[in-house]
C-alpha cells in the first residue's frame, strides 16, 4: 500500500470509531454508562486498579516482544521480523 491508501484507511477507521462512539453515547446502554463510570473517575481505588490493570497488561505485552525478538535472534535467518515489522527499530539503535 502507498501513503495515500494508509491515510484514506486510518481516516475511515478513525470516522467509524468516532461514529461508534457518538451513537453508543447517544443511545446510553448500559456499558456506556460503566465505561464513563470508569474513564472519568476521581475515586482513588478506581484510578488504583485501572493503573495496576494497565501495567499488568503493558508487562505481558513487553514479555510478549521480548520473547519474539529472542527467538528472532535465535536463528541465522532470523523469522522475518524486518524493520517494517518492529516499527522501524534498526540495529544501529543499539549499537549507540
Amino acid at each position: 500500500m502507498d501513503a495515500t491508501t494508509t491515510y484514506i484507511v486510518i481516516g475511515l477507521i478513525s470516522a467509524f470509531t468516532a461514529f461508534a462512539v457518538i451513537f453508543l453515547s447517544y443511545q446510553g446502554s448500559w456499558f456506556v454508562r460503566k465505561a464513563k463510570l470508569w474513564m472519568f473517575t476521581t475515586d482513588h481505588k478506581r484510578i488504583g486498579l485501572m493503573y495496576i490493570a494497565t501495567g499488568i497488561t503493558f508487562f505481558f505485552i513487553g514479555g510478549i516482544y521480548a520473547v519474539l525478538i529472542r527467538t528472532d535472534l535465535g536463528f541465522v535467518q532470523g523469522l522475518g521480523l524486518d524493520p517494517q515489522t518492529t516499527l522501524g527499530i534498526t540495529p544501529d539503535v543499539y549499537s549507540t
